[in-house]
């Protein structure tokens, strides 16, 4: 879920359809016609997050915030371990 003030300039984000992670985004219109993408997303542990979809979400955009639950783990988050979905999280963000 996503609450947007109403004296926020914004539109509803069109994501594309991804296996595993449920989200839904906004796209605020900021000063001088620039964009940030607000991205509210959960990923159950036992789904994976494919490289496509994170891709999709984050190439085509220059501001992107991605918050929520998304059950990954990686050592660079002081994580003892990592799970696939950390690595592939931890790829975009490098």
């Amino acid at each position: 879920m996503l609450l947007v003030n109403t004296n926020l300039c914004h539109d509803t984000f069109p994501l594309p359809q991804m296996t595993g992670l449920e989200a839904t985004a906004v796209c605020l219109q900021l000063h001088k016609h620039k964009k940030l993408i607000f991205v509210s997303a959960y990923l159950p542990p036992a789904a994976t997050i494919a490289q496509t979809g994170l891709d999709a979400i984050f190439s085509p955009n220059d501001a992107v915030i991605l918050a929520g639950d998304l059950n990954c783990k990686h050592v660079s988050w002081n994580n003892a371990s990592v799970n696939k979905n950390g690595s592939a999280f931890s790829f975009i963000l490098s």
